[in-house]
């Protein structure tokens, strides 16, 4: 199948939700709660990104306000720590890049590629990418031992071989289930980037998975074969979620999140029925994640892009111009320098700004 036979699959995906229901019961629930962002154990360095951000968006010449605020959403709280215009604190380390596609990402791969203009961009400043053969239609499971093997091979060449692991939508919880399921590659990875992460899942998987598993995830294709039929499943929140409180994430990797949250405007015509049906439960996500949603558990988050579910990563604007002069219309986003101004944060941490009051006299005895 082409790209337009998988966005044909997606809206008869979205039509399917109009006669399902989500598929766990009050008693299969994991307890959940949801606290601002100051009083969870999430690092809040909007403010450095954001300055960061702005330094590269000057320095290319990209189109855009005196604060960025077109590309990055400014929510409350932020604050404005981080370098001055021009001052440069984040030098590149080269660290060897590794990419975890999205869901149905290999179905699409000879059409779109997954942050293609932006690994581009890195490789030509010296880095390295390596992207990771996860399959397209298959469960966290099944790819966490791909990424695995991929890792586990390059350390074999090259046993202090550390990866930056940049991952997309469904290819970070594929990555987080890797970390917690295989803990022997964790010594190779330095620190992982999300972009419009599947963190806890989505509400739309929770709504389609059921008649999606006996019908769509068994469609053939050649390009992209089906697995165990268990994509869209593992994408539910309440997989998620469970797989998350029984599986802690290894305190000794970094990690960082940008979230996509697009103004209305903003979200592309193939995509706006997606967010519309999402809406229903928060008007406030990308088409396919809810904002609190795509953030990992005590990572530091960066930012809020102004960008949909595709266009924080999928440069449809360069590979594909016809669909992105017409379904997939909002993709134009500044990719290259959301991920230059991530990658400098994630090598240097030692830069980072962590904000915090003065210990007491008992909170250092405590400690």
């Amino acid at each position: 199948m082409n790209i337009r036979d998988w966005l044909n699959v997606a809206l008869f995906a979205l039509l399917l939700t109009g006669c399902s229901t989500p598929s766990a019961s009050p008693a299969d629930l994991t307890p959940t709660v949801s606290v601002p962002v100051a009083l969870s154990d999430v690092k809040d360095e909007r403010g450095q990104f954001r300055n960061l951000f702005r330094q590269l968006i000057h320095r290319d010449g990209i189109k855009s306000n005196e604060d960025c605020t077109d590309w990055l959403r400014r929510l409350k709280g932020e604050d404005n720590s981080g370098p001055d215009e021009g001052n440069t604190e984040y030098p590149l380390q080269k660290t060897p890049l590794l990419i975890i596609p999205g869901i149905f990402g290999e179905c699409v791969q000879d059409q779109v590629t997954v942050l293609g203009d932006a690994i581009s961009h890195l490789t030509r400043l010296g880095y390295q990418s390596t992207t990771v053969a996860v399959k397209g239609r298959a469960s966290d499971i099944v790819n966490a031992r791909i990424i695995r093997d991929t890792i586990i091979s390059a350390a074999r060449t090259n046993p202090k071989k550390r990866f930056l692991v940049i991952a997309y939508s469904k290819g970070v919880s594929d990555f987080l289930t890797t970390l917690t399921l295989y803990p022997e590659i964790q010594p190779h990875i330095s620190a992982v980037i999300s972009l419009a992460g599947a963190v806890n899942g989505t509400p739309l998987a929770d709504q389609i998975s059921r008649p999606y598993t006996k019908i769509l995830s068994r469609l053939p294709d050649e390009h992209c074969p089906v697995t165990d039929h268990n994509e869209i499943t593992s994408l539910t929140r309440n997989i998620r979620l469970s797989w998350l409180a029984s599986h802690p994430l290894p305190v000794n990797i970094r990690y960082y999140s940008i979230v996509a949250l697009p103004e209305l405007q903003r979200v592309s015509a193939i995509l706006l029925p997606f967010y519309l049906q999402l809406a229903a439960s928060d008007p406030n996500n990308d088409s396919q994640v809810i904002h609190y949603d795509a953030i990992i558990p005590g990572s530091t988050l960066l930012g809020y892009a102004n960008a949909d579910h595709w266009a924080i990563a999928l440069p449809f604007e360069f590979q594909q111009p016809a669909l992105a002069a017409t379904l997939v219309n909002r993709n134009h986003f500044p990719r290259v320098q959301l991920l230059e101004a991530a990658v400098r944060i994630a090598e240097n941490p030692a830069h980072a700004v962590i904000k915090s009051k003065p210990l007491t006299g008992l909170q250092k005895i405590l400690r």
